[in-house]
């Protein structure tokens, strides 16, 4: 409504050139699609009050290679899920052992088997999939009583669900929540913000009945690929990116989860519930949800990107796709055609930035370096001379980060309204600076002169080197450490016991995705063959007691990317057995 539609598509668009999805299409859609008839897009009047949202470079990776791209023949599989950075370390490592199951890895408080892991013939890991399970519908009640509201062109009741909250040292509160057959009101009149935001039912797989765990116990005791196609047909939600390799040398990789059939732009905006063509019209079969099964090119993976591209037939949408990641991985795998376990952990620890790599030359392409001052030049000599790694001792990461951030916030000061909308994302400004030289959003607002790409990238230097003189005292300040201040927060959120400042290399935008206090949560690889075997490494420990010497015990192995080796054993061990010792062996 405030740019447009035209402009709109143009600056959050479906798919951008350059994309490397999950699933190649690679011809490999042979089913017949089920059609779903468009209906035509109301343009929506509401505006939802903005709320803190996650990181978007926040997420995962994951990756199998095949036998026919290792040095010793045997398929390797490699996980890294990108969460918070706590103490104790969020994750458990545990081995099940009993006469029908024997399986090793990570779990979580509350599952009921090993979430990442692996078994005598199997490994897995998941990486979050962005894809659309969810939808907001404006309701049109009968009356003010708001018990009945239009649905499909009817009138269906609303019942009131009960929720109590129990508050420590005060009375619990009851709070009512009204519910329709497409799911919970949100934003209704007790929510303080716009008068316009009121009813908002919210339709959600996440509340709807799930089998996911059945998934997890299936692959706990999977034996063969056959058995995590069966596995993969019980996941339902959170949409995961579930990878697979296998003792007989299978790797695989799918896109596992209950995705609703949508038209295209179905859900993009708020719908209305009381057009039946806004309404879900069933879900996609599980055997058209896309996957890879042996590719050719020897390795599937993921890190949280397009889940498919443009041939895949059924519509989704998400603002959430990560660029980089996972096209830095596709580059190191292609790359090497007799890997190891060795290769496997370097990659999880790579700092290589293929975002800065694709945007600093344009920038240093328009910058006028006659009129630069000593200091100045000083700071382009670092870039100049730099290979784009996010070092924890590199100054140049956090020279690039100030500039481009300084341009970021100029280009898009058109977004600065009171309206709570979110900027373009990063991937599409860059693609914008590289395609179209003269695009109008290029003029500050605020000023009677009209800017182009090259004046808004020497301003947006000049205020960059404003900033960095007025925070640093001189250039070994400038270390990428003290910019990212990577940390580990301990869940009682008291900062003395937490650790802060962490000599860790890395950025969101890295496979190595350090990004203040979030970053890889675990890291695990798994080398399958006569019988698996399995390196890991956890931030911190798994005691919360900072008392206590398991406390910190791997964070100095997690900051160097080092790995203890996790055996599946075959009997139960003694009592003194200890599976992860201090000394690292």
């Amino acid at each position: 409504a405030h740019f447009g539609k035209p402009l709109y598509d143009r600056l959050f668009p479906d798919y951008l050139a350059g994309i490397q999805p999950v699933i190649p299409t690679a011809d490999q859609y042979h089913f017949d699609p089920i059609v779903i008839e468009p209906d035509t897009i109301i343009a929506s009047e509401w505006y939802l009050e903005k709320v803190k949202e996650s990181d978007p470079r926040n997420g995962s990776n994951n990756w199998a290679v095949s036998g026919t791209k290792t040095k010793n023949g045997h398929p390797i599989l490699a996980n890294d899920p990108h969460l918070g950075l706590n103490l104790p370390s969020i994750w458990f490592v545990v081995q099940l052992h009993s006469p029908n199951v024997n399986v090793a890895g990570f779990t979580l408080t509350g599952a009921p088997g090993i979430v990442v892991g692996f078994n005598e013939n199997n490994a897995w890991g998941v990486t979050n999939a962005p894809r659309d399970q969810r939808d907001w519908y404006s309701i049109t009640y009968k009356d003010d009583s708001k018990q009945e509201y239009n649905h499909g062109g009817e009138w269906r009741p609303v019942s009131i669900v009960l929720d109590t909250i129990r508050i420590k040292n005060e009375e619990f509160f009851i709070d009512s929540i009204r519910w329709t057959d497409i799911g919970p009101i949100f934003y209704d009149e007790h929510f303080k913000g716009k008068a316009n935001q009121n009813d908002l039912a919210f339709r959600w797989i996440g509340n709807e009945v799930s089998s996911s765990l059945e998934a997890l116990n299936k692959l706990n005791r999977s034996k063969n690929y056959e058995d995590y196609l069966e596995a993969t047909n019980y996941w339902d939600s959170p949409s995961q990116n579930l990878v697979f390799a296998s003792n007989n040398g299978d790797i695989a990789l799918q896109v596992a989860g209950k995705f609703p059939l949508k038209w295209k732009e179905q859900g993009k905006f708020i719908l209305d519930a009381s057009r039946p063509q806004h309404l879900w019209n069933g879900f996609i079969p599980h055997d058209q949800n896309p996957i890879q099964h042996n590719p050719e090119r020897g390795f599937v993976s993921s890190a949280n990107q397009h889940s498919v591209d443009t041939l895949y037939p059924y519509y989704y949408y998400s603002s959430t796709n990560e660029h980089y990641r996972n096209r830095r991985i596709n580059e190191l795998l292609t790359a090497n055609d007799s890997i190891t376990v060795k290769d496997f952990m370097a990659i999880q620890f790579d700092a290589v930035n293929i975002k800065a790599r694709e945007i600093l030359p344009i920038l240093l392409a328009h910058l006028h370096t006659k009129q630069l001052s000593l200091t100045e030049t000083q700071l382009i000599d670092q870039l100049i001379n730099w290979d784009y790694s996010y070092l924890s001792e590199n100054t140049a990461p956090t020279i690039f980060e100030y500039w481009w951030g300084s341009f970021y916030r100029k280009m898009w000061d058109e977004f600065k309204t009171e309206l709570p909308m979110r900027t373009p994302n990063e991937y599409v400004t860059y693609h914008l600076m590289k395609t179209d030289t003269s695009f109008s959003m290029y003029d500050i607002t605020s000023t009677t002169e009209k800017e182009g790409l090259g004046s808004l990238i020497n301003s947006s230097f000049k205020d960059a080197v404003e900033k960095i003189t007025a925070h640093q005292t001189e250039f070994s300040t400038l270390k990428w450490a003290s910019y990212n201040k990577a940390k580990l927060t301990h869940l009682a959120r008291l900062a003395p016991f937490s650790t802060a400042n962490l000599d860790v290399p890395g950025s969101g935008d890295n496979i190595n995705a350090t990004n203040g206090g979030h970053g890889p949560s675990m890291r695990f690889i798994a080398e399958l063959g006569d019988y698996p075997e399995a390196w890991i490494s956890i931030p911190g420990g798994e005691d919360g007691n900072p008392g206590s010497k398991s406390f910190l015990a791997y964070l100095e192995y997690w900051k160097t990317g080092t790995y203890f080796k996790l055996p599946l054993l075959k009997e139960v061990p003694s009592s003194n057995y200890t599976l992860l010792n201090f000394s690292g062996k």
